[in-house]
């Protein structure tokens, strides 16, 4: 796999989190990635929003799924922009060579057909090619193997113990963790990774494909030499 640097929620560092601002900007820029996230609304939109809850990221309050894509479209983020969907997002990555990786927000909330409606939202704007998809709960992962077994897939875990892999571990082609299993025999793409010193120290580490950052700029002018070094070695 070849390694490449994520924009974590679009490009944080200089736009609202999950911002059609932060994303334009990222295809604009040609970056190698963008790491993004996708909920059903009420009546079954695909919204492209982080939390669970309106309050840290919009001007409106409780939660996403209590709200109809109408009312939700009538909050915004800091930036002005209305609550952007998965449609608009596609579109603008639409015929670049933008990896996308779409975190599954299941965690929490189970949202039934929230896979099969991703990956047709995806197929028909043409991303399937750039797109990868991720979850912290194993069966969306499971779902959409069976959906779209030609997508790429990954856990994501957070902290220093690895769940049993059972299924999912014949499922998945990556870990996407914020730690590093020097001895796990697996792909791993880091998150959230903005410290210059860490970025570079594990960019150069074996089995790591990719970090996901909230500082993509800075990242792309470190890692380069990090991933360079590995190669001399």
């Amino acid at each position: 796999m070849t390694f490449k640097l994520f924009g974590h929620r679009g490009y944080p560092a200089r736009f609202p989190e999950n911002s059609l601002a932060g994303f334009r900007y990222a295809a604009a820029h040609h970056f190698a990635g963008v790491e993004t996230d996708v909920q059903f609304s009420r009546d079954g939109a695909l919204i492209v929003m982080h939390d669970e809850c309106l309050d840290r990221t919009t001007n409106g309050h409780g939660q996403l799924h209590d709200y109809t894509l109408a009312q939700l479209r009538q909050f915004h983020l800091a930036n002005g922009e209305p609550v952007p969907t998965l449609a608009e997002v596609l579109t603008i990555f639409a015929g670049s060579q933008v990896a996308l990786n779409i975190e599954f927000k299941t965690g929490n909330l189970r949202y039934p057909g929230i896979e099969a409606a991703t990956q047709a939202a995806v197929v028909a704007h043409d991303c399937a090619a750039q797109t990868l998809y991720s979850s912290f709960n194993p069966d969306s992962l499971v779902t959409i193997a069976k959906i779209a077994p030609q997508q790429e897939r990954a856990l994501l875990v957070e902290g220093n113990a690895i769940p049993a892999w059972g299924q999912v571990g014949q499922l998945v082609t990556a870990l996407h963790s914020d730690t590093y299993f020097p001895d796990l025999a697996v792909p791993q793409r880091l998150w959230t990774i903005n410290d210059p010193i860490q970025m570079q120290h594990l960019a150069s580490q074996p089995g790591v494909i990719g970090l996901i950052t909230d500082r993509y700029e800075q990242a792309s002018e470190l890692v380069p030499q990090a991933r360079t070094a590995v190669a001399a070695s």
